[in-house]
């Protein structure tokens, strides 16, 4: 037993994936289109580093900084300013392009600026200069002033060639005032990463942010020797800052640097100048956007390429869906607006969540896709079109046999119909009494009917031939009608209808002929056969502005509601009259055919038990002639009158 139900659910399993096979071998060009644009966006998430990241930056602009960090920046004019007059020592500006941190060492100076610095309560003071061992003394005191080794300070350290930190020679406890000062730019020469060496010291960053963390009730989350992508909170002056003779002279705000973390750097020596992707920046600068990140967490968050990839797979399914549930001019549009989502969703999430969403990879495959399934849709719908061609002209030689077929058929009926009808002529003329005579009167008003029905058929084959025209004259609508009359007068007299016309005078019209006293015979015939006997058959005519009106109404049966849509169709007739009159079908077929060749419309009233009336008009192409005085003086203007 338990064999049958594995053996069994293997058989499902089998036939499950041959139908999602097949459904995928029917489909490929569509899966395979939307795989090849999912792999262009995919591998493009590879390449979505550098130049897209500055991008970002560029278009973001301003954020709010860390207002606990200020700047105190010294220009190398104002250091040679400071010191060159007490010498009489001013070099030119192109012998000292070229400055290392040692130029800015004088410890008498440095007492100076830090004694008065210290006195405005900072927080704590970072130095980004890195002064060596092998500082020059300016004295022969055996050790430096107590007030480098303040509590507050803390001095730039450096790494040497094997990694080693070097510290400056008057920092004793290189566990606490000290910190590496070490920046390292992409291979473009960009700063856009930050990383801590994984030795004992920690980065100047680091020993920054963990005050500000505090101060914030946060904790710092920093791993060292992880690579973080830096979060610029904006261009050069983001952070305050005072210069060094601005900060001698006093003209600062007197809160200026209490209880903040003051940054001490270059602001324009060329080995603390930085490219990044907010512009230069010096390095106290750089030093205070990395500070920012790290005591706030800021850092801007990459997903994992697999997470990416996938974010790509539902712009994918969004844009194929896209392509597949609309026309290709709101599918364009769609797809327009959609990588204008997409471009501000990744904006959005890159200001308020610090994360890196992909934009050039998501509108490249956007573009891919749209371009891929606007090729695939042309495809369809040129070969859509060249069948529905060879469909169109495999019905045309079917409707060509067809009409040859009916054409010769009913051609070769009516020779022998011809015959019948003459033999019965010439059978009844001589046996009038003969007790044959009532069936050969059948026999011939039944041949008589078979020719009627022979003559329709030729006639729809005619009318609905490519090279069929209509043949225009100059005529008369009324004499139509009085001939049209003139002929069913033994009909309407076999039934006791009174024919009543009402005709007013017209001018003749542009008209086939033919095809319109065939429209006004199967109306008025029709009138008389569904008419009871002792009815009424009224034909009206007049002319209203710039078209002819011809009216025909009866008293009969009437045409039930349901019926009456249907009643111009091709071979329809009611339920009601199928078996009680005879006919094909096609008489009110070919009113409307004809109706319509003209230009004109027709249109129908019934009410059951109360009578039928049909009304169609003609437009007056040219005003040909008068009327003409033979009908004028016959019917007189609007005079009601019952034919005889």
């Amino acid at each position: 037993m338990a064999l049958m139900v594995d053996g069994q659910w293997f058989r499902d399993l089998k036939a499950f994936l041959l139908l999602w096979g097949r459904y995928l071998w029917r489909r490929k060009a569509v899966w395979m289109r939307a795989g090849l644009a999912w792999l262009i966006g995919s591998i493009l998430i590879f390449f979505d580093h550098a130049a897209n990241y500055d991008l970002r930056f560029q278009i973001r602009g301003q954020q709010n900084s860390n207002s606990n960090i200020v700047l105190l920046e010294i220009d190398q004019n104002e250091w040679i300013d400071f010191h060159g007059r007490s010498r009489n020592v001013i070099r030119p500006m192109k012998e000292i392009t070229s400055l290392t941190d040692s130029f800015f060492w004088n410890e008498r100076t440095w007492h100076l600026l830090l004694e008065k610095l210290l006195q405005m309560d900072p927080q704590q003071v970072g130095i980004s200069y890195f002064f060596g061992p092998s500082l020059r003394r300016t004295g022969d005191a055996v050790s430096y002033p107590k007030i480098f080794s303040d509590e507050r300070l803390i001095w730039s350290a450096s790494l040497d060639n094997e990694g080693r930190a070097i510290f400056p020679p008057f920092t004793p406890n290189v566990s606490h005032g000290i910190g590496i000062n070490d920046l390292r730019a992409d291979e473009d020469g960009v700063v856009r990463h930050f990383s801590s060496s994984l030795i004992t010291v920690p980065h100047l960053a680091l020993r920054l942010a963990a005050p500000l963390a505090k101060q914030q009730n946060s904790n710092v989350r920093f791993i060292s020797g992880e690579n973080y992508l830096v979060n610029f909170q904006g261009e050069r002056g983001t952070y305050p800052s005072i210069s060094f003779r601005a900060f001698l002279e006093g003209r600062f705000p007197p809160d200026f640097f209490r209880g903040k973390t003051v940054i001490i750097g270059s602001s324009d020596t060329p080995g603390h100048r930085y490219r990044t992707p907010v512009g230069e920046l010096s390095r106290a600068e750089l030093m205070a956007h990395i500070t920012d990140n790290i005591a706030t967490n800021r850092w801007i968050q990459r997903p994992s390429r697999w997470w990416m990839i996938l974010y790509l797979l539902i712009i994918l399914v969004t844009s194929v869906w896209i392509q597949f549930g609309y026309p290709q001019s709101i599918a364009f549009v769609a797809t327009f607006w959609l990588g204008t989502a997409a471009t501000a969703l990744s904006m959005w999430a890159f200001d308020t969540f610090y994360l890196w969403l992909p934009i050039q990879a998501a509108l490249i495959q956007l573009g891919a896709t749209y371009i891929m399934f606007l090729s695939y849709h042309l495809t369809v719908n040129e070969n859509l079109n060249w069948r529905l061609e060879q469909e169109k002209l495999y019905l045309t030689e079917v409707e060509e046999m067809k009409n040859n077929f009916v054409s010769l058929f009913s051609h070769d009926l009516k020779t022998p119909i011809a015959k019948i009808q003459a033999i019965c002529d010439r059978l009844l003329t001589l046996h009038k009494e003969d007790p044959l005579a009532k069936d050969l009167a059948a026999l011939r008003h039944e041949s008589a009917e078979l020719h009627k029905y022979i003559q329709k058929i030729l006639q729809i084959t005619r009318v609905e031939s490519k090279d069929f025209k209509l043949n225009k004259e100059a005529s008369d609508v009324n004499e139509l009608i009085v001939n049209v009359i003139s002929q069913l007068h033994p009909l309407a007299d076999a039934k006791q209808i009174a024919l009543e016309t009402k005709l007013e005078p017209m001018f003749l019209i542009e008209i086939d002929s033919l095809l319109i006293r065939e429209v006004i015979l199967n109306l008025v015939e029709n009138a008389i056969k569904y008419t009871p006997n002792g009815g009424t058959v009224l034909i009206l005519s007049r002319e209203d502005d710039d078209t002819v009106r011809v009216v025909v109404q009866d008293t009969g049966v009437g045409i039930a509601p349901a019926e009456q849509q249907r009643v111009f169709e091709k071979f329809v007739r009611g339920q009601q009259h199928t078996h009680n009159t005879k006919g094909t079908g096609l008489g009110l077929y070919l009113v409307k055919y004809f109706i319509e060749l003209h230009g004109g419309n027709i249109k129908m009233e019934s009410e059951v038990g109360r009578g039928t009336r049909f009304e169609f008009d003609l437009p007056i192409d040219e005003a040909t002639t008068e009327p003409t005085q033979e009908l004028v003086g016959l019917r007189g203007p609007m005079i009601p009158g019952e034919v005889s």
